[in-house]
């Protein structure tokens, strides 16, 4: 049950691959380069904090799937969102949403440092949302938001399961002294 849940948010992406308008099979060798650099850090970004304690795997096969499906579909769902919404409907409010939400996410980040996990992460959201804006302003911005909020399901669905936000044994145990506590 546990490996069916992980594989549910790949396989409509997996099989839509191939498609002949979108060919995201054709990215493949740059994609899957890609998908192992980020795969590789999270794994380590785990592992750490697994060694100190933030949270427990109980069957890691999952969390290591987790690492290469979730991003899989994410980048399918948005590679398939930029063929066929060619029109950036998120772009007039992406720069005030960005420029409101990096005070927001850096002041949540101190104001409780004891939840280290929490910080760590708001902290480097802030950090990527400030260098992506940096780099790219804010051209790509609102086309990312657009797929975020798709990608959402997939993502929620996957880590509710995950984490035990709807299963009653999660695989991975967020020890939540170190986090909000919140299961989605």
């Amino acid at each position: 049950m546990n490996l069916g849940i992980s594989l549910f948010p790949i396989s409509f992406p997996l099989i839509r691959s191939f498609e002949s308008r979108v060919r995201f099979v054709s990215k493949g060798y740059s994609f899957f380069q890609a998908l192992l650099i980020t795969a590789t850090f999270f794994m380590i970004w785990d592992h750490w904090f697994a060694v100190i304690g933030i949270f427990i795997f109980q069957l890691p096969i999952e969390e290591l799937l987790f690492l290469f499906i979730l991003p899989f579909a994410c980048i399918f769902i948005y590679d398939v969102l930029l063929y066929f919404f060619t029109r950036n409907i998120f772009m007039l409010g992406v720069k005030f949403f960005v420029f409101a939400m990096i005070p927001i996410l850096f002041f949540l980040s101190f104001l409780d440092l004891e939840k280290m996990y929490t910080a760590v992460n708001l902290f480097l959201s802030v950090l990527a949302m400030g260098v992506y804006c940096f780099i790219f302003k804010e051209r790509f911005m609102g086309k990312f938001i657009f797929a975020y909020m798709v990608d959402l399901f997939p993502f929620i669905t996957c880590n509710g399961y995950l984490t035990g936000g709807i299963n009653l044994k999660p695989v991975l145990i967020y020890t939540n002294d170190e986090n909000l506590g919140i299961r989605i």
